[in-house]
């Protein structure tokens, strides 16, 4: 699975906006309690798509970079189910295949 893009709600849609408003006119961030939230809910939904069982196996790319360069990233990873976290796209797409598919010197050759 391919994830471009964090997925944020559109800022600009006039129910995200009032109820960003409504928060902040609190005192609250709407960003805190609101979008981030909403965020790590749908990420989390995306990710059990792929995986249903324990059985189950895949690979997660986000592309988006926030996920590694703020604060906040590392909170929507640390609510997502636990699995390895590699850099780069061969180690990621190597991590997500079965061990004797991963290492193609270990396969099994008929004879």
């Amino acid at each position: 699975m391919i994830i471009v893009r964090l997925p944020f709600a559109v800022p600009d849609s006039p129910i995200e906006q009032a109820r960003a408003d409504w928060i902040e006119a609190q005192g609250r961030s709407s960003f805190r309690e609101f979008a981030l939230p909403m965020t790590s809910m749908k990420l989390c939904q995306a990710v059990g798509r792929l995986l249903r069982k324990e059985t189950d196996f895949g690979a997660v790319t986000v592309l988006d970079t926030r996920l590694v360069r703020t604060r906040w990233g590392r909170e929507l990873l640390d609510a997502l189910p636990p699995f390895r976290l590699v850099d780069g796209a061969t180690e990621a797409w190597r991590a997500a295949l079965p061990t004797d598919l991963a290492r193609p010197e270990q396969r099994r050759h008929a004879a």
